[in-house]
């Protein structure tokens, strides 16, 4: 990940951190994530998605516009939203940024309760690695509906099924260091929620 980052980094070096954030971005988290999951979602129903904002004339332009146009005064896109003033309605350039997720909430309640009954086996992979009271508690407080836990109950799924396969032989190669990784691993995840 450090090569991969410094890789990134290094053509940018010099410019101001909004400069350098956004190229890295451009390199690494939108075709490694953002159009990604737009391409095989919309190839999974035969829909041809289009980002008209990544154009590269768009993006060359935009990449070469000092950071004082780009964000001010909290304001993000703000050349844009100058731009296309007095075109759009003021709540659409006063509308926070919205993403598109998952509905993990609701579906831990409903159709993935499976995954957290998974959690709470004493026979489960993260066993060793969390407090199985807490992780209860977590559950039980997330299916009664008095909060909502649904990241960090996400971040113990994925590391229950990680786990699984590391301990299957499923991950890319083994490795002598498979017990000391699983530890960091599990570490990591619980620190994070600790956080």
């Amino acid at each position: 990940m450090d090569a991969l980052l410094a890789a990134a980094f290094s053509p940018v070096a010099g410019r101001d951190l909004l400069a350098q954030m956004t190229a890295v971005d451009l390199v690494t988290y939108l075709p490694g994530d953002i159009l990604t999951k737009v391409d095989r979602m919309s190839m999974s129903v035969s829909l041809e998605a289009r980002v008209p904002l990544l154009d590269h004339h768009i993006v060359e332009f935009a990449a070469a516009l000092p950071s004082r146009m780009k964000h001010r005064n909290g304001v993000g896109k703000w050349l844009l939203r100058e731009a296309i003033r007095g075109l759009v309605p003021p709540r659409v350039l006063e509308h926070p940024k919205h993403g598109f997720s998952v509905p993990l909430a609701r579906w831990f309640r409903e159709d993935l309760r499976y995954r957290l009954d998974a959690l709470l086996d004493p026979g489960a992979r993260i066993a060793p690695y969390v407090d199985r009271g807490g992780v209860a508690r977590l559950v039980a407080e997330h299916r009664a509906g008095r909060r909502d836990h649904h990241h960090l109950l996400w971040r113990l799924i994925s590391l229950e099924i990680w786990l699984a396969a590391l301990a299957e032989g499923r991950l890319a190669h083994a490795s002598p260091l498979a017990p000391a990784v699983r530890q960091a691993a599990a570490a990591a995840v619980v620190n994070s929620m600790s956080a």
